[in-house]
Parts: C-alpha cells; structure tokens; sequence
C-alpha cells in the first residue's frame, strides 16, 4: 500500500473519490502546489469537471472577488505589448493589444496565456461564454461592414478552434444601426443584438452560440415610439428592451425568443431621484441587470452597485481598488490546451 508523499500513480490509502471531494474545496494557490504530489491529482485537478466543480464551491467559501489592472503593463508577463482587458469569465481574462490587434486568453492565478489566431474582419467587440451543455469555451466577434452595414459574426472554440469560423446570418438579418454603437446582450447561451432591420423595423438578432443557429425576432413598434436611448438589460433568465423615462423604467420582457413572444404589458419601476441623481447614465454602462426586484449595474465597469426597488434604496456592494482601472476576476484552474507558462517579470 502506498503511503502520504510516496509519488505513486495510484495513492490508494485514500479513495479518490475522498481525494477528490478534499481538493474541490481548496484554494487555487493550493491546488497547484498539490498538482506535483503525483500524476493522478495532477490529471484529477486538470479535468474540466473538476475546475467546473472547484468554481463552485471556491465561490462559496472564498467570495471575495480578485481585481487585475488594465491595461496589463508591458514588461508583466514576459511580454513587451500592452494589453487591454476586454472581459472576465470563470477566472480567465480577455486581453487586446491595441496596437496589433492580437487577442490572448490569460488566467491571472495560474499564470498560464493562450495566444488566439485573429479574426478574419475587423471586429465590433468580442465576448466570451461558457457552454455548460458542451462543457467549451466560445468566443463570439462581431463585425459591421462599412459598406452595407450588414452585420457578421465568427465564432472560435478556445483550445479546439485553430481559425475563426464564419457564421452563415441568413440573408433576411441584414442589419443597420442608427445610433452606430451595437447593443447586445449574452444570457444564458444566447447572444442578442439590438438594432434596426433593413427594412427599418426595430428587432433583435438572436445568436444560440451552443448551436450556432440565428433567430429574427422583430419588436412590435408599440412597445417604444421613441428608440433613442433604448437599452438591452437582463430581466432574471430573459432580456428586456429598456429606457429610463420621466424617473421610470420602462422594460418590455421578451418571454420566448424562439417563439418571438414579447409580454403583453409594458412594466414600470419608479426610481428614487437619488439614485438618477448619482448615477444618471447607468443604463448606458451595459452591464444592468434585474432580478427578484433587485437592479444591479456597474459603474464604468468598476464598482458594482445594487438599487432595491421596492425601498428605492442602494448601496455600493462591490469596491475597485483606487487608482488605475481595474476589472474583477474570481480565481479559477480553467486551462486549455496550448496555454504556456508565462510568470510575471520582476521588477
């Protein structure tokens, strides 16, 4: 029988079941250090069932959130680019050069980077997402071509993917948008987009990124006379079109996508004068979000706040650290295939 420390594959004086309960619930910095105890916790600690597991239950315990400045400075790394943050998901952060347009996938706890290939267009924006159904990484980048301001997209299995793929939008989602900013929305695995039809009908593009599959779903012109200032926001597991007018929200909840149901009454939420007066643009931050009558947003993507509808109260409930800008991550072991090492340079 194998003994604790002897670097045998089997570690049978434990079950590893029991090995593998007692691992989930420990910290990253830990984890890889438990990583050269012997091939099998090695192997144990890199299957994505286990990192999906850990995330769950790190949170739980460890709720605090990690911040990383951005941009990333040149000489960390090992690197001499600039990098600018774009996002965060499960512990990995989406890194842009500015200057070359290239993309990395960088887990800030294990000190691990993934180059990407880049997109074959100039992209609008990239986002991220986690398909639980396929247990993958995707990435999504949308473009608009200048000249018919159609709208594109390409997608990129991370780890799997070694060039972008082209999506296929059917001829019918041409699309044009007045204000030329997008205005798009992940929930769950579906991708929305807001905007104007060619045919001048406002309407939403919905992209189910775990099937690469593409729906129309027209907005009814009663819903909003005006579409200046019209947001998407995430009403619980749905998207809602919103506007703030005269101290309200209004929000139409779109109920079935697949269906292109909208609900049957406009909802409206009275906000106190305080909170307008605080934050007077934070529909425009992108990230809101409204659940069980509980509206969250960030500000500028630093500090996230919560306003109780009900009490018309809020409060700051998540602090950046002062100084340069910083986006939130929570630690993870997420790690694909083709990651190196790349441990920061001292200074």
């Amino acid at each position: 029988m194998s003994t604790p420390g002897n670097d045998s594959e089997e570690m049978d004086w434990l079950p590893h079941e029991l090995i593998t309960e007692i691992l989930s619930w420990l910290t990253v910095q830990s984890l890889l250090r438990f990583k050269t105890v012997c091939k099998l916790w090695r192997d144990t600690i890199q299957e994505q069932n286990f990192t999906n597991l850990h995330m769950i239950r790190f949170a739980l315990i460890y709720p605090e959130i990690m911040w990383e400045e951005d941009p990333v400075e040149p000489n960390s790394y090992n690197n001499t680019e600039s990098f600018s943050i774009v996002s965060s998901l499960n512990g990995l952060l989406l890194e842009r050069c500015s200057s070359t347009n290239k993309y990395r996938i960088r887990n800030p706890s294990t000190k691990y980077i993934l180059h990407l290939p880049s997109p074959k267009h100039i992209e609008q924006a990239m986002s991220m997402r986690f398909v639980s159904k396929a247990k993958e990484y995707k990435l999504v980048s949308y473009h608009l071509d200048k000249t018919t301001n159609w709208l594109g997209f390409e997608v990129l299995t991370i780890g799997t993917d070694s060039a972008w793929r082209p999506l296929d939008v059917p001829t019918n989602l041409h699309y044009e948008n007045p204000a030329g900013k997008l205005r798009v929305r992940f929930v769950g695995d579906v991708f929305y987009t807001f905007g104007l039809f060619t045919a001048g009908d406002p309407g939403v593009i919905c992209l189910n990124v775990a099937t690469e599959q593409f729906k129309e779903v027209t907005i009814p012109s009663r819903l909003f006379p005006d579409w200046n200032n019209v947001q998407i926001a995430q009403w619980n597991t749905k998207i809602s079109i919103t506007k703030v007018v005269h101290e309200q929200i209004h929000a139409w909840i779109l109920e079935d996508y697949k269906k292109c149901k909208w609900g049957d009454q406009k909802i409206v939420i009275p906000l106190a004068s305080s909170m307008l007066k605080d934050h007077p643009k934070f529909m425009e931050y992108g990230s809101v979000y409204i659940t069980d009558n509980i509206l969250t947003f960030f500000d500028m993507g630093r500090n996230m706040f919560e306003y109780d509808i009900k009490s018309g109260k809020g409060r700051c409930i998540v602090f950046a650290p002062s100084g340069n800008k910083c986006v939130g991550y929570r630690p993870s072991m997420v790690h694909f295939r083709g990651m190196q090492p790349a441990l920061r340079q001292s200074k």
